[in-house]
């Protein structure tokens, strides 16, 4: 799944905390399929998030799976992530995104540096507008205008040195307008699935032992397998694609909606507003994220409206124009390649990896991890008695519960 979707694709990395009631974190590597959906594909346990402990995290990952060339990387408002993945694999192709709900977090609690309320509600709408807004040009001028406003006000001007300085020169990272069709805004698949190790399959409550939530982290991964096969043999409405046929429902609907034929493209008229669709040249190209009326994918139009712009939807101007003689270069002539043979290879990896494993063999690597331990040259006598507790344990756990 990592070398499948993550060179070329979206690559989210962030920690959950609370797993356990030690000082130990869940950090999380996840990619995003072909559906729209959130696939974890690397964890590491630790008690540090800095630049060191995740640099030989991925170092790892790349020993297993090899470079990874990500068109997108997002993760919190932390700069060790990308620091530590770009120093071990390729970004040169690859943009870094920050999340706009931790981005938003950050705003809020560092408004109440302005004293004056009604200039923190002033200051947090232009902020949000901003944020929002989706065109680059719109975007410098209002943001320059912003800082202005900032650095002439004296009650604003504390709030302004923050802002300068840790979001208007990194603006590619959070605007809007600079994330366009990159199919991600939030960090919502690593959210969501934090909230199903939590309240699902760890009942909501903090695993004492850290062994245990390690069982239930591969149990999660055995299910998200399985539920991979199933709609890899019979297909699945994905929110993604739930998305997608409303917005054909909401285009038939529609009777407000006008196509007019332009040079670069069709001109759609919606009501009071324009907006301007185009065709894109895929070529051979195979996605699950297409409308079952419409013959289309996602990726089939490109559209100014804010539906596709934020949320890299079908809009429903598209579907308009897919259903519309208008359009002479229609969805259906685009050749999909068939991509049986990926897929086939893919589900014997899986099959693979599901099956069950030798305890046997299980019970031999702890054995070497236990000499590995005896052997290691501890400097002192206390060490040493240390070592002899821990392998001891070790030991008693693998015999006791591990391999019932």
């Amino acid at each position: 799944m990592f070398q499948k979707f993550g060179s070329g694709g979206i690559i989210c990395m962030d920690a959950t905390h609370g797993t356990n009631p030690y000082d130990f974190n869940l950090l999380t590597v996840l990619v995003v399929d072909d559906y729209g959906e959130g696939f974890p594909v690397g964890f590491l346990f630790a008690n540090r998030e800095d630049y060191v402990v995740l640099k030989y995290f991925i170092l790892a990952l790349k020993s297993s799976i090899g470079n990874i060339r990500a068109t997108t990387f997002m993760s919190d408002d932390a700069d060790q992530y990308f620091a530590a993945w770009s120093s071990v694999m390729d970004v040169s192709e690859t943009k870094k995104l920050l999340c706009i709900w931790h981005i938003d977090r950050a705003w809020q609690s560092k408004i109440s540096l302005i004293k004056d309320k009604s200039k923190q509600i002033e200051v947090y709408k232009m902020l949000c507008f901003l944020r929002q807004e989706p065109n680059a040009n719109n975007f410098k001028a209002s943001l320059g205008s912003f800082i202005e406003m900032l650095q002439m006000d004296q009650d604003l001007k504390v709030f302004g040195e923050y802002f300068l300085v840790n979001y208007a020169r990194r603006s590619s990272t959070w605007a809007m307008c600079f994330r366009a069709v990159l199919s991600i805004n939030m960090n919502l698949y690593l959210e969501s699935m934090d909230k199903v190790l939590k309240y699902i399959y760890l009942k909501g409550t903090t695993c004492r032992r850290l062994d245990k939530t390690v069982h239930v982290l591969l149990k999660y991964i055995r299910e998200k397998q399985f539920s991979r096969i199933i709609k890899l043999e019979k297909g699945k409405i994905t929110h993604k694609i739930s998305k997608i046929n409303k917005s054909h429902i909401a285009a038939v609907k529609a009777d407000n909606i006008h196509i007019i034929s332009v040079e670069d493209g069709w001109k759609i008229q919606s009501g009071n507003n324009f907006y301007l669709v185009k065709l894109n040249e895929l070529g051979d190209h195979q996605c699950n994220l297409k409308c079952s009326s419409c013959m289309s994918c996602v990726h089939s139009y490109t559209c100014n409206c804010m539906d596709y712009v934020i949320h890299n939807n079908m809009c429903k101007h598209i579907h308009k124009l897919c259903m519309s003689e208008t359009c002479n270069n229609s969805p259906m002539e685009i050749t999909h390649h068939d991509n049986t043979t990926n897929n086939n290879d893919e589900l014997q990896s899986h099959l693979l990896s599901l099956k069950q494993c030798n305890s046997s063999e299980t019970i031999k690597k702890i054995r070497e991890d236990i000499s590995f331990m005896s052997a290691f040259d501890w400097p002192s006598d206390d060490d040493a008695a240390l070592k002899y507790k821990y392998t001891f344990k070790v030991w008693l756990r693998a015999q006791e519960e591990f391999w019932i």
